[in-house]
């Protein structure tokens, strides 16, 4: 077992799959949820709740914390287990139209869609926001 199928089976229970009769334009019915939840139970017994704890844990959807920004891409596969609504005081959502996973961190190009370079200016501006409130603080 690798540590991607580890935390598939132990966390998130997310798994890209191709059913037959979908319309996933891959090849159907190589990759279904069966065949990911049989891997699983041969690893790490009851995928159900171990994600039921996960999601326990770790507030699922509803997170708590501060200074924390949730930057999801329109055509990321991961945004359906992510937050994409503000949930919480400290905790903002920048969606990007027309993005996919992370694609926002990778080096800036002259040919990257206006929608990430207005995400990267967003996440710039949090982040300036965020470092300017901690020397606001008093230390003493």
């Amino acid at each position: 077992m690798d540590f991607w199928d580890y935390q598939t089976c132990t966390e998130f229970a997310f798994y890209q799959t191709c059913e037959t009769g979908s319309d996933c334009f891959f090849l159907q019915g190589l990759m279904t949820l069966d065949i990911f939840l049989q891997m699983c139970e041969g690893l790490v017994p009851n995928v159900t709740k171990n994600v039921e704890l996960s999601n326990n844990l770790n507030g699922g959807l509803r997170p708590q914390g501060s200074r924390v920004l949730w930057t999801n891409g329109e055509v990321d596969p991961w945004h359906a287990l992510a937050v994409v609504n503000k949930s919480s005081t400290g905790q903002d959502t920048i969606w990007v139209p027309g993005a996919s996973h992370h694609f926002w961190t990778h080096p800036t190009l002259s040919t990257d869609q206006p929608s990430v370079v207005k995400a990267r200016g967003q996440i710039r501006d949090v982040v300036a926001g965020w470092l300017k409130e901690s020397t606001e603080l008093d230390i003493n």
